[in-house]
């Protein structure tokens, strides 16, 4: 069975902890590459910066085909914009902040539901806050920007994410 991981920089291949290139040697403790060496058929389409729109939009071709597939998928910060977004100047919008801090918010917020709706036997988590009221995500608080390893978390940190998915894969869909 595929195992398809997405999400943002939490699950994506990690190039650089805090602008410090990484080496494979602390690449190989991360979550996601322990549950890619435990497991033979895992995709990491999961990508630094981008928010649950770009999200959705990776998961777009796994659509109707959730029953041949797992999917591990964590949120992005509700309030980030779109990675071409982030270009452009508030000022060149013509409108006020308030009024695009609502409208990133409101389109990441959808992309989340969304996904939820069609990835509905998914793992969903995120580090952010925002998302305590939506049911099936599982939200966790670490230790943000202190991490020296891959993907803002701690050795302990990625070992509690690997256990916790590991056991999601193994009881929910009966892989042993």
């Amino acid at each position: 069975m595929k195992i398809i991981l997405a999400g943002d920089s939490f699950t994506g291949l990690a190039q650089t902890s805090k602008g410090v290139p990484i080496s494979a040697a602390m690449t190989k403790h991360t979550w996601h590459h322990k549950i890619k060496e435990k497991y033979i058929n895992v995709l990491n389409i999961g990508k630094g910066g981008i928010n649950n729109v770009e999200i959705l939009n990776k998961l777009e071709p796994f659509w109707n085909k959730t029953d041949k597939a797992i999917f591990i998928i964590n949120f992005s910060h509700l309030y980030r914009p779109k990675s071409s977004m982030r270009i452009m100047k508030i000022k060149e919008l013509k409108i006020s902040k308030e009024i695009t801090d609502f409208l990133i918010y409101k389109n990441n917020l959808n992309a989340c539901k969304k996904i939820i709706k069609n990835f509905e036997n998914g793992f969903f988590w995120t580090p952010f806050s925002g998302y305590e009221k939506i049911k099936n995500i599982n939200s966790y608080k670490f230790n943000k920007g202190q991490a020296i390893f891959p993907n803002h978390l701690s050795m302990e940190e990625h070992n509690f994410m690997f256990l916790t998915i590991d056991n999601y894969i193994r009881i929910n869909n009966g892989i042993n």
